[in-house]
């Protein structure tokens, strides 16, 4: 019985041992674009083409955003400029920020500032992007700031195994779809769409659990272990790292009162945080019609357009 045990344990070792190897096998940037070019995360392609392309190299831009899918399209960069560039990818997490910053300054991209989006009132998300298990191997995670003691890190590697081992079936089938090639300069999107939803109302944070997304200190274990909460703010200060960020709430369909309670919130935890101040006043006509939101917390394309022209000033 032992020795069954024994040998039950090391085909245990052994199995994890080459799970493990797998996941840090290359996944080239094709299959990536192959696997995404055509759904809600089409922009990761843009990117990664411009990136090898070199169309970031040796360019200074005026700003730089980072964000969820609020800054993909509530920042119409088309409108600021060639000198403006939205980096927004839908979905929140402070991982992919800093991933795509890094990767933006090693291909040569420059800029006098880096302006992080806060959505929902919330400075940091919970989990793990989507995309990671395709973009990196698992010690770019544990090098810049992810925990073991993770549910998300342990879920991260199963879906990179299970990535890495699509991309092998994906290469020895040897005919692949031709490749979108996107050669737009800016990096906004557009949503048309009207909502017909309620604005949301002021609401102030009580909830313990809603603290460890505005305070880094609020995190204890739990949190971490089925949340990810504090490897999502070692994430964000790996990319304050590479430049300093100033921070910009974008407002969701609310009353103004309501996005200047959020911005308090978010204040009051972070002192230490450079947030860009908005003329309140300004907004007053954008958060109280739903013409201008695709839905509760997006801007449509006549309310990027409409938010960009307001606050073109602060940056």
């Amino acid at each position: 019985m032992k020795n069954l045990l024994r040998k039950l344990a090391i085909l245990f070792f052994l199995l994890v041992l080459i799970i493990t190897s797998v996941t840090f096998i290359k996944i080239p940037n094709k299959y990536i674009c192959s696997k995404f070019q055509n759904t809600q995360y089409h922009k990761i392609c843009w990117f990664i083409q411009h990136a090898e392309s070199g169309g970031f190299n040796q360019r200074k831009y005026h700003t730089v955003f980072f964000g969820s899918s609020q800054c993909y399209y509530g920042i119409n960069d088309s409108i600021l400029g060639i000198d403006y560039l939205n980096l927004g990818m839908n979905t929140p997490s402070s991982d992919l920020d800093f991933y795509m910053k890094e990767k933006f300054v090693k291909s040569g991209g420059e800029s006098n500032n880096f302006v992080q989006v806060i959505g929902g009132g919330k400075v940091v998300s919970f989990g793990l992007h989507p995309l990671m298990p395709f973009l990196v191997k698992p010690n770019w995670l544990i090098r810049n700031g992810q925990s073991f003691c993770s549910l998300h890190f342990l879920k991260y590697l199963i879906n990179r195994f299970q990535t890495v081992c699509d991309y092998i079936f994906w290469q020895s089938l040897r005919k692949h779809e031709e490749l979108n090639q996107f050669k737009r300069e800016y990096g906004v999107g557009y949503l048309d769409v009207v909502t017909m939803k309620r604005q949301l109302k002021p609401k102030k944070i009580n909830d313990m659990e809603y603290l460890t997304y505005l305070d880094k200190n609020s995190v204890n274990f739990v949190d971490e272990f089925l949340h990810n909460v504090k490897s999502q703010w070692n994430f964000l200060e790996k990319n304050e790292g590479l430049g300093q960020i100033r921070f910009l709430m974008i407002p969701k369909f609310q009353t103004v009162n309501a996005m200047v309670l959020d911005l308090n919130n978010i204040q009051s935890f972070n002192s230490d945080f450079t947030l860009i101040r908005t003329d309140y006043t300004k907004l007053g006509c954008l958060v109280s019609d739903s013409i201008f939101w695709a839905d509760q917390g997006h801007l449509n394309r006549k309310g990027s357009l409409l938010y960009t022209r307001l606050v073109s000033e602060l940056f």
